[in-house]
Parts: structure tokens; sequence; C-alpha cells
């Protein structure tokens, strides 16, 4: 008696291998935990974007000194937020450059 497998690989021989589909689980998953991180780096952004603006906001009248310490807190803030954003773009790009090596995998398999 056949089993399962013998009967698929004779009726479909364009199926992936377990190597390659190994491959293709493993780019995917990476993808999927990049776009994880590019999300919580984006979440980092937005909280240190509101804490710049709260550093500014709560120096209304305030003593020269207080203001000048409050924008001291808002550039720090800044300076974060901007951090965060260029490691967003880092796992943005890391991202398309794995959906390009799955679609050139794919192009090749055809």
């Amino acid at each position: 008696m056949k089993s399962f497998d013998d009967v698929r690989a004779r009726t479909e021989p364009d199926l992936l291998t377990e190597d390659q589909l190994n491959e293709t689980l493993l780019r995917k998953g990476a993808a999927v935990g990049l776009f994880s991180k590019s999300s919580q780096h984006r979440a980092k952004v937005q909280q240190h974007l509101k804490a710049a603006t709260q550093s500014l906001n709560t120096n209304a009248g305030a003593s020269l000194e207080n203001k000048v310490d409050g924008i001291n807190r808002s550039l720090e803030e800044l300076h974060k937020g901007l951090s965060e954003l260029t490691l967003q773009v880092g796992a943005l790009g890391s991202i398309s450059l794995i959906a390009v090596l799955l679609s050139e995998k794919g192009k090749k398999r055809r």
C-alpha cells in the first residue's frame, strides 16, 4: 500500500522540498520578528515625542531657569525619539530586504 507521501511525490513534482520549506518559514519568521521590533520602536518614538511636548508645555509660567531645564529635557526626549526612529527604519529596511529575497526565490522556482 502506498503512503500519502508516495502519491504526492508522483502527482505534484513542483512541491517544495523540506529544506526549501524550512528556509521560507525562517525568512517569514524573521520578517514577522522584525516587524514586531519596528512596532516596538514606533511606540517608543511616540512616547518620547509626547514626553518632549509635555516638557515644553509645563513651563508656561515658570522662571527662566526652569524654562531652560524644560527645553533641555525636551531636547533629550527628541534625541531619544530620533534614535528610536533610526532603529525603526533599520527594521523596516530589513523587512523590505526579506520581501525582495522571498520574491526572487519565488521567481527562480517557476
